[in-house]
């Protein structure tokens, strides 16, 4: 069981944050993969948000996203470039990175539904972007559980049949996380053929 932080006063929805508090929590060892464009760093945090994190013009969440699998990690950014007017051509780079956190808790569709997220809907992207409010329930979520000093959690990705590794970066968690090589890929060669990737 977590225990609820003193004098950290956020915007967050009470109810949800004594479900968060009530999940079990486990410790996390093992290999993530990132993508990202090239040059970038593939381990510093967004406050850009996304959809476990509001985006930081809403509230700061500090949030890296991952993958438990190579080919999800593709295809979570390769969705995302495929959206942009005029369409990236540019390779990403894949990342591998070593993850050892203390604090991971496990939403699966079950734990989801639970929550108030509707499975029908999950794969689009209704989360408020920068500049929108309010934030949508799986961001409200992922702030919540900021908010208590997880260090992350394990989804379901939107966009591939595997889980993705949600980090976030708070004074609380202890992460640890190692670049351990990345690699140059064409995502236009993952999206070929598909609908567009999303």
């Amino acid at each position: 069981m977590v225990s609820i932080p003193e004098n950290r006063a956020r915007p967050h929805d009470p109810d949800l944050v004594d479900l968060l508090a009530d999940l079990t929590t486990r410790s996390f060892e093992g290999i993530v993969w990132r993508a990202t464009r090239l040059n970038q760093d593939p381990i510093a945090f967004s406050y850009n948000g996304g959809r476990w994190a509001p985006p930081s013009t809403y509230q700061s969440v500090p949030v890296l996203y991952t993958s438990l699998e190579r080919q999800g990690a593709i295809i979570e950014v390769a969705s995302w470039l495929s959206m942009l007017v005029p369409r990236p051509s540019k390779p990403i780079a894949v990342h591998r990175l070593i993850v050892r956190a203390t604090d991971i808790v496990t939403l699966d569709t079950e734990a989801l539904a639970t929550l108030g997220i509707d499975s029908q809907l999950y794969t689009e992207r209704s989360y408020a972007a920068m500049g929108e409010a309010p934030p949508s329930r799986t961001q409200e979520i992922g702030a919540a559980l900021a908010f208590l000093g997880i260090d992350g959690l394990i989804a379901p990705s939107a966009r591939h049949t595997c889980s993705n590794l949600i980090l976030f970066d708070n004074l609380d968690n202890a992460i640890e996380i190692d670049d351990d090589g990345s690699e140059e890929v064409n995502w236009l060669d993952y999206i070929a053929g598909t609908n567009e990737g999303k």
